[in-house]
């Protein structure tokens, strides 16, 4: 009989704390899919994406679809950049917000860099449309725009300021028109 109690008492202790471990795995959990959400989503700021806002990217040199050289010296400024990637759903959603934002710019295509990281034929349509409001670099994961701003993930969109130093990485913010001195 002694045996029976301690093989109760020794199921009902692992049982426990299985329970225990479980509840802990399901809270670390949520907290990753409420992290991964506002990441998808494109709430707050994300740093670790992106150069953070007040620092200068390096400068660089490439060539948009259509045959024109690009640096970071030939945007005009205040400028909009946007990375997109094919294949990334959030990036589908948010190239239509960055059309709008580019469409409204001053100084038109001058003011505003498109850059597909990756193989562009799945985002042949986006492409199309990008390049009436944006200079469009395609370009590999390591190209030297992705690593001019350190970017780590898309989409990212940031907001350049008049001497060239990053305004802000947030991307709803970055869609924002910049303040009139």
């Amino acid at each position: 009989m002694g045996f029976v109690i301690a093989a109760l008492v020794l199921v009902g202790a692992v049982a426990s704390l299985n329970l225990l471990l479980t509840l802990g795995v399901i809270r670390r959990l949520r907290e990753h899919t409420a992290r991964l959400a506002e990441l998808v989503a494109g709430g707050g700021p994300a740093p670790e994406l992106v150069l953070p806002a007040g620092a200068r990217p390096e400068d660089f040199r490439a060539e948009t679809v259509d045959g024109a050289e690009v640096s970071l010296a030939s945007l005009a400024a205040p400028a909009l950049v946007g990375f997109f990637s094919p294949g990334c759903e959030p990036c589908r959603e948010w190239v239509p917000r960055f059309l709008q934002a580019a469409g409204e710019l001053p100084h038109g295509p001058a003011q505003a860099l498109a850059v597909l990281v990756g193989d562009a034929t799945g985002m042949s349509d986006e492409l199309a449309r990008l390049r009436r409001v944006a200079q469009v670099v395609v370009e590999p994961f390591d190209g030297p725009v992705s690593r001019a701003f350190a970017v780590k993930g898309w989409p990212v969109l940031c907001r350049l300021g008049e001497d060239g130093t990053i305004t802000t990485t947030d991307n709803h913010a970055a869609l924002a028109a910049p303040a009139r001195a």
